[in-house]
């Protein structure tokens, strides 16, 4: 599995190095000359100096083994438009893209599909780590296993899951490629079982059937 980021920011070198150290097969775009030298010299990873948002260039470097593109620069219209170009293109890859308006984390999941958003991180709600931990689609706190070991029941601390708190369920499936039931939360000591426009808060915990 191949992820491409575009921007080598102090976001774009954190994330590239965390899934580097995962074994990630890593390609990292900067526009920037001087940026880009200084993110191939730190990162064991083919760094590209070419503008991320160009749809020609992206034609020359993507290939059939890219599975994630996150476009990760500091200006917001540039993320959503290099992502919406990659999803027109390439509808098999799936795109994040970092965002610092409140009204681009607001946006929900027909708006996102219609601007070729799978998922929209804040890095003021989201920590790099739990991007790495959305490719990876590995999100649980603790695991039981059901069935034989064919379903999993997941105990999910909201406090502990960066990008849970304030969002709705139906929000939170949309954002991980993963089938999931959000079998329950306990909240305030009682159990609920919820819809998908449950709103998840601090000291909620989740329980999540799901296949391993």
């Amino acid at each position: 599995m191949k992820i491409i980021i575009v921007g080598a920011g102090k976001i774009g070198l954190h994330i590239a190095r965390e899934l580097i150290e995962e074994k990630r097969d890593v390609v990292l775009i900067e526009k920037d000359l001087e940026v880009a030298r200084a993110a191939s010299n730190d990162l064991d990873c083919l760094v590209i100096n070419d503008d991320g948002s160009n749809i020609d260039v992206l034609k020359k470097i993507i290939t059939n083994d890219v599975s994630w593109f996150l476009a990760l620069t500091g200006t917001d219209e540039i993320n959503i438009v290099s992502c919406g170009l990659v999803s027109a293109e390439f509808p098999a890859i799936r795109t994040i893209a970092r965002v610092e308006n409140h009204f681009y984390s607001t946006l929900n999941p027909i708006q996102k599909k219609a601007l070729g958003l799978d998922t929209v991180i804040n890095p003021a709600r989201e920590t790099a780590e739990s991007i790495v931990n959305i490719i990876d689609e590995g999100f649980a706190e603790s695991v039981v296993p059901l069935h034989n070991g064919k379903l999993q029941l997941r105990i999910i601390s909201a406090d502990e899951t960066a990008g849970f708190i304030g969002r709705y369920l139906y929000e939170i499936r949309t954002s991980i490629n993963q089938e999931f039931l959000v079998a329950g939360i306990v909240r305030d000591d009682k159990f609920e079982i919820p819809t998908g426009d449950f709103l998840v808060q601090e000291h909620d915990t989740l329980y999540v059937l799901g296949m391993p």
